[in-house]
């Protein structure tokens, strides 16, 4: 599997951004594991534009069922964020693809619709929070942590 870079709308701005947060996925989807088992697109596009999350750095969206995902960042975001935002942004993303057995179950047997699955995504969202700031502190060495790099 690998990760690939799809084409941006504004190709020439998007390049070196494109580089940058393709090279972050290629590093941290290999330090999970993921490289082996999906296929990961990669996509620059205005996710900042949707009224209900002005803040969206980025989103990964996956097939129910097949090891393919594209990982889409907002434009501004890459512009405006140094390599340690992207890093971060990177490694909770990814995360979601580790879960992805539990957020399909989910869908299937509660569906997105309903009260249950957003009680669900905002709890989902709070715990891969957590557990990416822990990895990174780890990393880091923190509270004694490991001093791993991804």
């Amino acid at each position: 599997m690998s990760v690939k870079a799809l084409k941006t709308k504004n190709v020439k701005q998007g390049d070196r951004q494109m580089k940058r947060a393709k090279k972050e996925v290629e590093r941290i989807a290999a330090f999970l594991g993921l490289q082996q088992t999906w296929a990961i697109h990669v996509r620059i596009d205005d996710l900042r534009a949707d009224e209900h999350n002005p803040q969206r750095a980025a989103n990964v969206q996956w097939p129910k069922n097949y090891r393919e995902a594209t990982i889409v960042f907002d434009r501004t975001f890459l512009k405006e964020h140094d390599d340690a935002s992207l890093e971060r942004t990177v490694l909770h993303e990814l995360l979601h693809l580790v879960c992805a057995q539990l957020d399909d179950a989910m869908q299937e047997n509660i569906g997105v619709s309903s009260y249950m699955w957003w009680t669900y995504n905002d709890h989902r969202e709070a715990v891969l929070d957590t557990i990416t700031n822990l990895m990174l502190l780890a990393r880091d060495g923190g509270a004694g942590g490991i001093g791993v790099k991804p």
